[in-house]
């Protein structure tokens, strides 16, 4: 197709609850759930039975040394129940946590998870010590907030706790969902969409969408969950809105911004958005129109920037675009199969087979 008729074509390619996570701040709140019927909720239920079956939890893993080493920590915490939720021990977290406290205690998690769905008995008992004894402290509400560019760390210590889903039972697994939400500052999932536009970060939506979606989907209380995932949702659209000066991400031009500037090379974001965008496809929580004319835009754009060519590994930006790596991630780092997806939600938000 000649370049003026992809140029021509680009415009066309384009009850109020609070969430129990949030404290505060009413302002902030968007209304996450309007008034629904009878009807309406029963399609949601079954929409979010169809996810958990679709979307498992994750499973924990573990070699025998960090076992034993966990194992081992149980016990020199002298931990001991005083009731149902309760459970003393000689704490290491009088005051602040640390950062590297955060990936250990996460970590322990994810290794006694594993144990305790593997040998069950003890194990399982020494697990359910040790997060109840989390609980108890409030340690996971007292770590630090990992920053969003920290790859590492933001994708790989709310993981390790969300391993351990699988094994608790509905009350462990609703405290450790609500703890993992306060430690992703989910709370930014029910602001308004105006307060959204100034709040868009590149980097949180590349690294903790998957944690988001799995919090939402597997919250034991439908009700809840259901929210959160419409929340979810309001949040996938609301962050597409065109942002002011150097913030991030979508531009009237069809750009996208990260670092104060136009940054291709950062729009790898691009895939987790429309990787979730399509989970969310031809259910009541798809996306909106206008976040996906958006969206597309965007990425018909990126692929304007680029050389022509069959093959995705084959399409480069000009070295001029790109930024302070001016000599690596000059490739689309955006698939055909998930452009095929992105077309897929079109056509499920237009009411059309695909755009």
């Amino acid at each position: 197709m000649k370049l003026k008729n992809w140029i021509g074509l680009l415009p066309f390619c384009v009850g109020i609850c609070l969430s129990p996570y949030t404290m505060g701040n009413v302002h902030t709140n968007y209304s996450a759930q309007t008034e629904m019927s009878v009807s309406d909720v029963e399609v949601k239920k079954k929409e979010l039975k169809e996810f958990r079956k679709k979307y498992k939890l994750p499973a924990p893993k573990a070699n025998q040394r960090e076992i034993d080493a966990a194992l081992m920590q149980v016990q020199l915490w002298q931990l001991e129940r005083d009731d149902e939720k309760t459970v003393t021990g000689v704490s290491p977290f009088k005051e602040k946590v640390t950062l590297q406290q955060g990936r250990d205690i996460a970590k322990t998690v994810r290794v006694l998870a594993f144990a305790a769905e593997r040998d069950g008995g003890d194990a399982e008992e020494s697990f359910n010590l040790y997060l109840d004894f989390l609980f108890t402290e409030k340690v996971i509400e007292r770590m630090p907030k990992y920053k969003y560019s920290n790859y590492n760390d933001v994708r790989r210590v709310p993981a390790d706790f969300l391993s351990a889903l699988s094994v608790c039972d509905d009350v462990r697994k609703s405290r450790l969902i609500a703890a993992v939400w306060n430690l992703l500052e989910a709370d930014r999932l029910y602001l308004s969409a105006e307060e959204l536009r100034l709040k868009v970060n590149s980097d949180y939506i590349y690294n903790v969408l998957p944690h988001l979606f799995i919090c939402a989907i597997h919250n034991p209380n439908d009700e809840q969950a259901i929210k959160d995932l419409t929340a979810f949702s309001h949040f996938l659209s609301g962050c597409t809105q065109y942002s002011p000066s150097g913030y991030d991400i979508l531009k009237p031009d069809g750009t996208g911004f990260h670092h104060n500037t136009h940054y291709n090379g950062y729009m790898y974001s691009y895939r987790t958005w429309v990787e979730y965008m399509g989970r969310l496809k031809g259910t009541s929580f798809r996306i909106e129109k206008e976040a996906y004319q958006r969206m597309s835009k965007a990425l018909v754009s990126i692929y304007l920037m680029a050389v022509r060519s069959e093959s995705d590994k084959d399409r480069y930006f000009a070295n001029s675009m790109a930024g302070r790596h001016p000599f690596t991630g000059l490739g689309i780092n955006f698939s055909r199969q998930l452009f095929e997806t992105l077309i897929e939600v079109g056509g499920d938000v237009l009411g059309i087979p695909y755009d």
